[in-house]
């Protein structure tokens, strides 16, 4: 009865509407999806660290997540399908799910608008949410202001080099690997956890010392943010298939698309009749930074050039062009 399952999985990095899909998908009687979880019961995920001794809660690895979703499945009989979003990034659920003949796909959107987002979501959280004085409107200008004057080339070319640092001190642990082998496995575990809090403490003052200033974080915000949502966005339309990917634009505009959407990406039988599209178009988005949004292009024109330059770097390195012209997004350089 179940070989196969009608579980499903989202992938999405952020800033494409996934609190509204999530929402959405949720009003219907036979879906239940859980966003932005990497843990059951699901948690946001920074509340759920395994060195977090308050909670008893803790992630888990994508295959007990997957596994999970399809024994809420059983549990109800098969009368609810389960499915998540917005946790596991990129192509990491992909494999699992299909191994339990579920339905992957992913959310896209245009790659300005969708830095731009994340971005100026980023700075309001980390910096400008406890000031006052800064609305959420105005945050773009302000991050444009500061990162104008800023080398980002300098930035970019330094957070290249401490990328491939870390890729050649991968080849260098072949010691550590002989010496686990010859180790209690407790011991070796005790090692990794005491490693992993360390590395955590310093990354966790590192990020606070800098949101202190502003000149120090929105940088290395710009840079991570498009360095993580290329890779991701790479990784996706590389190795999904074509009809795996919806445009973000589209399904909180369209009923048809979302409908579709639905019905190739969820379960085919499900009835999708008007009353429920109609509630599902009432949802309001969240985190919309203006009253009326800014185009792609009038957010490439309000980026100071050293902007443009590194985003142009990340987009060519990480080989979006293609993405983008599939998905028919029409780029301004």
């Amino acid at each position: 009865m179940y070989d196969t399952f009608k579980m499903f999985y989202i992938s999405t990095r952020g800033s494409t509407a996934s609190a509204w899909l999530t929402k959405a998908l949720n009003k219907h009687k036979k879906i239940i999806c859980l966003r932005s979880s990497r843990s059951i019961p699901p948690l946001w995920p920074g509340y759920t660290s395994e060195f977090d001794k308050n909670s008893w809660i803790k992630e888990i690895s994508v295959e007990k997540y997957i596994e999970s979703l399809t024994l809420f499945e059983k549990a109800t009989e098969g009368e609810k399908i389960f499915g998540g979003c917005h946790g596991y990034h990129g192509t990491e659920a992909k494999k699992i799910v299909e191994n339990y003949k579920g339905k992957f796909s992913y959310l896209t959107r245009h790659p300005i608008t969708m830095i731009h987002s994340a971005l100026i979501f980023g700075a309001y959280v980390n910096i400008y949410k406890k000031n006052k004085k800064i609305s959420n409107s105005k945050v773009s200008e302000r991050v444009n202001a500061i990162l104008r004057d800023i080398d980002l080339n300098k930035i970019y070319k330094k957070f290249n080099l401490l990328k491939k640092i870390k890729g050649s001190k991968k080849n260098q642990n072949i010691v550590r690997k002989k010496m686990k082998q010859f180790l209690p496995e407790q011991i070796v575990d005790f090692i990794r956890e005491k490693k992993l809090k360390m590395v955590i403490k310093k990354k966790f003052k590192e990020i606070k010392k800098k949101q202190k200033s502003e000149k120090l974080f929105l940088p290395d915000l710009f840079i991570n943010i498009l360095d993580s949502f290329f890779l991701y966005e790479n990784q996706l339309f590389y190795n999904c298939n074509r009809s795996d990917g919806f445009k973000m634009e589209e399904l909180v505009k369209s009923k048809n698309y979302f409908k579709n959407f639905i019905r190739k990406k969820i379960d085919t039988n499900l009835n999708i009749n008007e009353n429920y599209l109609n509630e599902v178009f009432k949802i309001q988005r969240y985190n919309i930074h203006r009253k009326k949004p800014l185009s792609p292009i009038e957010v490439w024109r309000t980026w100071p050039e050293n902007m443009q330059e590194v985003f142009i770097e990340f987009y060519q390195n990480y080989k979006i062009k293609k993405s983008s012209d599939f998905f028919n997004y029409k780029m301004p350089f």
